[in-house]
């Protein structure tokens, strides 16, 4: 075990290697291995016996979990609800679902036993939380044809599982997360009090996994948004998840969940939603003690927009995402509340200075001093949930703008980074800069933003105190230059998230993004 300064003066946390579990119904059900003959001597035992000995010792904290060919024999009259309340997690494999689902015919009134799809799962996983302060109403899985998978709105739905993993203290003080593992899909019981709800104690990443043509699965960037998940945990005073712990807890969730991966070749994407957040304190202005680390998985098609779609942005005076100082630069929770309210003004044309107009979305601008005047001075920061870029052909230099991270107000967006990487590699000259303010926009002949879910969005204006922008409405000839550009990096980044790297060969940066987490045909 692996000892990490948390917060000084707090506690270390300790990360152990291999800190997940993520059994596969084959590796206990062939009948030569060991843990097959473990099982069935268990079974054996507890049918002569006649008494659920092993319910009873997950339910008093002597053992996290057991593995059993016939359920029934531990019920003993309990009924699902009684042990989902005291953390009790019963999970069934077999070859459809080989890493574990739901497993329950339906939901029994109290007092009536437990009804299990006995005759559908060669394979059983009865465990319990190692808290009391967490567990799981199971739930069906909801059925999608390949059709509604690739045309899937952008929200989430009960699907086969989802890898849960807690963190709490130990004697000596340390933070120690449990071993990631799968668990099935369904609604969080918690305290109605925790330090998330309370104190927004939370933060999450966006990922999204394609299938190329050739039936890989693909996640681009998994160690960086581990590395951005540690940042944010670590602003808002959460023990984070070591890399290995969070990118292993990553591919599974879409392993286990692979009959919603869309179609090979598609537009479609599986999004991955990992976060973390407490899951009790809330009663005083501090931390929680207990901590969960989830990902949830869904598919969807199309985000705000395709590639075909143009988005309108407007900007609220005197409203404000971050500041210097804040948590802008990290994926926390609280950053995004603070958008809601300003977007339905937007999408309900309620803007003072644009009364009655509808935009899609909201951007921000943040102050700085100018350092000619001294005075207070507007700058632009970034969309309510993605970054933004700028398009222009100074003397027939195509070039790339976005605002600069440096003042840290701005989320450093990984799609915004791969963005960058490829315009460089394909010769576009690309600019950070730190204060771009509204009069600098006007200049410029295209835009579009970035995001994990949204991957690249043309911008058609933006509009702020009673003026619009409108690009791509210069001449024919720049706006053919503007729109092929827009294009290409669409198509790159497209290219990119399948695996589809061949192009940039010779450039490191681009090659290492991609990652291969399986292949829908071995699965």
């Amino acid at each position: 075990m692996e000892k990490y300064t948390f917060i000084k003066g707090i506690g270390n946390i300790v990360h152990t290697p291999n800190n997940y579990s993520f059994p596969h119904v084959s590796d206990y059900t062939d009948p030569n291995s060991q843990e097959c003959k473990s099982i069935k001597s268990s079974d054996q035992l507890s049918l002569q016996q006649a008494n659920p000995t092993k319910i009873q010792k997950l339910l008093n904290n002597q053992i996290s979990e057991f593995f059993t060919f016939d359920p029934l024999i531990h019920l003993h009259r309990r009924n699902t609800e009684a042990l989902q309340l005291q953390g009790v997690i019963i999970t069934g494999y077999n070859t459809n679902n080989p890493y574990g689902t739901y497993c329950l015919n339906d939901i029994p009134k109290a007092n009536e036993p437990m009804n299990l799809k006995s005759k559908e799962f060669n394979l059983y996983r009865f465990s319990k939380f190692p808290t009391s302060n967490f567990s799981i109403i199971t739930q069906n899985p909801e059925f999608k044809t390949q059709i509604e998978i690739d045309n899937s709105g952008f929200q989430n739905f009960t699907t086969s599982a989802q890898v849960l993993s807690i963190c709490t203290q130990d004697f000596d003080g340390n933070w120690v997360w449990s071993p990631s593992k799968i668990y099935p899909d369904g609604m969080h019981l918690q305290p109605s009090l925790t330090a998330t709800d309370q104190y927004a104690q939370s933060g999450f990443e966006g990922m999204a996994a394609m299938v190329n043509h050739s039936g890989d699965i693909i996640i681009t960037r998994p160690l960086d948004n581990a590395k951005r998940l540690q940042d944010t945990c670590t602003s808002i005073g959460i023990p984070a998840v070591e890399s290995t712990q969070f990118t292993q807890s990553i591919k599974h969730a879409v392993l286990a969940n692979s009959q919603y991966l869309p179609s090979p070749g598609s537009s479609a994407k599986m999004y991955i939603r990992p976060y973390v957040k407490a899951i009790n304190g809330g009663t005083g202005v501090g931390p929680a003690t207990e901590y969960l680390f989830g990902v949830q998985t869904f598919p969807f098609g199309d985000y705000i927009a395709n590639r075909e779609s143009l988005v309108k942005l407007v900007a609220i005076e005197g409203s404000r995402r971050s500041c210097v100082g804040g948590t802008g630069d990290k994926k926390y929770a609280g950053n995004y509340a603070r958008t809601f309210l300003d977007k339905q003004y937007a999408k309900h044309g309620l803007i003072k200075d644009f009364k009655g107009q509808t935009f899609h979305d909201v951007f921000y601008f943040g102050e700085t001093q100018d350092p000619t005047s001294n005075k207070t001075m507007e700058i632009l920061e970034e969309d309510s949930a993605g970054n933004i870029f700028f398009i222009s052909n100074p003397n027939n230099c195509l070039t790339l703008s976005t605002p600069s991270l440096d003042r840290g107000t701005i989320l450093p967006g990984l799609t915004r980074d791969t963005v960058l990487t490829i315009a460089q590699s394909i010769g576009v000259i690309t600019h950070e800069i730190t204060n771009i303010s509204w009069e600098d926009m006007q200049e410029y002949k295209g835009a579009f933003l970035t995001g994990s879910a949204a991957g690249i969005v043309r911008i058609a204006s933006m509009s702020y105190k009673g003026q619009t922008i409108e690009f791509d409405q210069r001449t024919e000839e720049e706006a053919d230059i503007i729109t092929q550009t827009y294009y290409n990096l669409y198509d790159f980044l497209y290219r990119i998230r399948q695996g589809n790297t061949e192009l940039f060969n010779d450039c490191p940066e681009i090659t290492s993004i991609p990652v291969t987490i399986g292949n829908i045909n071995t699965i």
